[in-house]
């Protein structure tokens, strides 16, 4: 599929919103923070996103950006980084959930990961992959790779220590280029949900990559997303 790639602005976040909630859809950890059998629910998760959004495009350190179809002008995928420098703050616990949010879920999965990222990355100066999406039916077609790649080159990343998280879904794509795992994060779903509805562990796998060239691993076939 032919896309065009290219800095995205605060006037496209409706339609970087819908990637990001029909990307999420199969993420069974996303499905049991917002519980998406409640509109509010939905409602909720929504509102959070488009603030998520706006923060990034309102950090002089952040960038976010777009891949639209050639044919129709759709936004099929995007992609946004972040530049960190040496210190990373403590986790914050929020003083305000919305309603329908699952909070002890949502604590426990922040607090732990904020924790592993202090772990790998305080003290030194970075870049944070914040996100890789391509809406489901366009996924598998070398979007997210052309995602990478150009991200990669427009920000002339080759020099820097680049930091993911991703679920496993996402883990071929980042090792594809040059990402190696350093930590993951289970979490046994069944908990919140009953192992008898098909929720286990899931996994959330942190990975960095190292400076150098960006290039795909040899042998590797078209992976992820």
């Amino acid at each position: 599929m032919s896309v065009n790639i290219s800095l995205a602005t605060a006037a496209d976040t409706n339609s970087l919103v819908l990637v990001l909630m029909k990307a999420q859809e199969a993420n069974l950890l996303q499905r049991l923070i917002f519980n998406r059998d409640q509109t509010e629910s939905a409602e909720t998760e929504t509102g959070l996103a488009q603030m998520g959004l706006w923060d990034i495009f309102n950090n002089p350190r952040a960038r976010i950006y777009k891949a639209t179809a050639k044919k129709g002008g759709r936004i099929v995928g995007f992609g946004s980084i972040r530049f960190q420098t040496t210190e990373i703050g403590e986790y914050l616990h929020a003083d305000y959930f919305p309603e329908g949010m699952n909070e002890e879920l949502e604590t426990l999965c922040s607090k732990e990961i904020a924790a592993l990222y202090r772990k790998h990355m305080n003290g030194q100066n970075h870049v944070v992959w914040g996100a890789l999406y391509v809406l489901p039916e366009f996924q598998r077609k070398g979007i997210g790779s052309a995602l990478l790649q150009w991200g990669f080159k427009h920000f002339g990343l080759a020099r820097e220590t680049i930091w993911v998280q991703t679920p496993m879904i996402g883990r071929e794509i980042f090792r594809k280029y040059g990402w190696h795992d350093v930590d993951l994060m289970d979490l046994d779903l069944s908990r919140w949900k009953g192992g008898n509805m098909g929720y286990g562990i899931h996994r959330t796998q942190l990975m960095i990559r190292k400076p150098r060239e960006f290039e795909p691993s040899e042998g590797e076939e078209k992976t992820g997303i």
